[in-house]
């Protein structure tokens, strides 16, 4: 796992693989309040996806104008949990809001970054 340790707090960053998912898309047909989307991925220390770090499992819902966000990820040390609304395509930053084992005093930020391959980077900025 890339971490970096300072008296700020811990950066962690993994490459996320997609493993399962499931859309509820509620009448009217297409992005409406109340659609709600389900994933889980698996997690990877290096981007050749050869070293298992955990899983993850997330659920997002519509709103009017944002996507409520909820997950965890389960790693070696404890669970991480990040819930939060999204206000646009632009705006990616979570709050960490706890966690479990070596994170059960986490706080933070949480930022996915999309690559081209399907992979997606995760960033956690674990302040405790």
């Amino acid at each position: 796992m890339d971490a970096e340790v300072g008296e700020d707090g811990e950066t962690l960053i993994f490459f996320a693989v997609q493993t399962d998912e499931s859309d509820i898309d509620l009448p009217p047909s297409g992005p409406t309040p109340g659609d709600f989307f389900l994933f889980e991925e698996q997690l990877y220390t290096d981007q050749a996806l050869t070293e298992l770090a955990g899983r993850d499992s997330a659920r997002g819902e519509s709103s009017l104008s944002t996507i409520t966000f909820e997950a965890t990820f389960k790693l070696a040390g404890g669970k991480i949990r990040i819930d939060g609304s999204l206000f646009g395509p632009f705006d990616l930053f979570l709050p960490i809001t706890g966690g479990t084992g070596e994170y059960r005093d986490a706080g933070g930020v949480f930022v996915p970054f999309g690559l081209p391959n399907g992979t997606t980077v995760l960033l956690f900025r674990v302040i405790r």
